[in-house]
């Protein structure tokens, strides 16, 4: 499991989510969307073996939207999360 994210922390999210995007969903056009309570990680990958790298990544947080399930990955990185 991921860490879980803090009220103050979604708070944060949803105002930076607010002031960088338009916040309709490119598949249906609904402008209802979840934040996710825990953040997740893609892994890194390493080309020059061809592993996946499960000890690093990047932290994403991801916002799905309520009427068709489109699921977008923010960094939190991006984002000033972290």
């Amino acid at each position: 499991m991921g860490e879980k994210i803090s009220d103050q922390q979604l708070s944060r999210i949803i105002d930076w989510l607010r002031q960088k995007t338009d916040a309709t969903c490119p598949f249906c056009g609904s402008r209802r969307w979840t934040v996710d309570n825990e953040l997740s990680s893609a892994p890194a990958y390493h080309s020059g073996d061809a592993h996946v790298q499960l000890d690093r990544g990047h932290t994403m947080i991801l916002v799905t939207c309520d009427n068709c399930g489109y699921t977008a990955a923010f960094s939190s990185k991006k984002m000033a999360f972290f």
